[in-house]
């Protein structure tokens, strides 16, 4: 039998705007013991002409293989499965970063945000940068649970902007990091708990800055009230981002981790 479940929806679409689809997601389950474990990845790639696209997929490919070479030893050998998921994912990263800077024209910026949750057990693992999001679901809301890597997240952090100013503040899609502009990155890290069912959202900013947080979080708690599979809860999240405009490439995955959920 096994002890773990996963259910999630997903969507990725170019948006209104943009001609080409630039964001790029993975999603990966393993089972080891009679328990699944997860992977959930989004890549939000950026550059002139296609090279924001060449820079999500050459980071999905090689967290694609980072899954099939790595983990598995990990799995198999750590004491400390989420310490060594961590350090093998900043090494990821890392690796990743150092391919993309090294492969792209001097002259030519190329990048990509790369926001990765690993899930198993009663832990969940996030590596990330840039300014995609990882939500987790609260009482009546989704609560961030990443770090915004740019300048507007920053001027939050340290008082120099409110909240309200957000919207017409014209520096909120500059990154102060992400994979492939410099030499040098910084990942954020967490190791937390999960709870007997966990609802994680991970988003490109085409999302979250074409919808409200209380729509969103409204439509979310509840259509999971009433049961609504978590591919119509995606479907309505990005139908809301249409009618606003979705000026940029839209991402969505929605995970429902069920830790008690035995099935046959």
């Amino acid at each position: 039998m096994t002890k773990k479940k996963f259910e999630y929806g997903i969507i990725s679409e170019c948006g209104l705007v943009k001609k080409v689809n630039q964001d790029r997601i993975l999603i990966k389950i393993g089972q080891i013991n009679s328990m699944e474990f997860g992977l959930f990845v989004i890549a939000d790639g950026m550059g002139g002409h296609l090279l924001g696209e060449v820079a999500s997929t050459i980071a999905i490919c090689e967290l694609t293989n980072w899954w099939d070479s790595s983990l598995e030893k990990i799995m198999m050998e750590s004491n400390n499965i989420f310490l060594a998921v961590k350090t093998s994912l900043l090494d990821c990263f890392k690796n990743i970063n150092r391919t993309i800077y090294d492969s792209k024209d001097k002259d030519k910026k190329m990048g990509t945000t790369l926001t990765v949750l690993f899930v198993y057990g009663d832990k969940y693992v996030i590596t990330h940068i840039g300014d995609s999001r990882i939500y987790i679901k609260d009482t009546n809301s989704l609560e961030q649970i990443s770090k915004d890597h740019s300048l507007v997240a920053a001027g939050l952090r340290q008082g120099q902007l409110s909240i309200d100013s957000l919207y017409f503040n014209t520096n909120k899609n500059i990154l102060t990091q992400c994979i492939g502009l410099k030499k040098n990155i910084n990942p954020f890290t967490k190791i937390d708990y999960t709870d007997k069912m966990s609802i994680f959202m991970l988003c490109s900013d085409g999302v979250y800055n074409f919808i409200a947080k209380e729509v969103m979080d409204k439509i979310v708690i509840k259509q999971l009230k009433n049961n609504v599979s978590l591919q119509s809860i995606v479907n309505d999240i990005y139908n809301i981002v249409l009618k606003n405009g979705a000026g940029d490439n839209a991402s969505i995955i929605l995970v429902n981790y069920k830790k008690y959920f035995w099935r046959k």
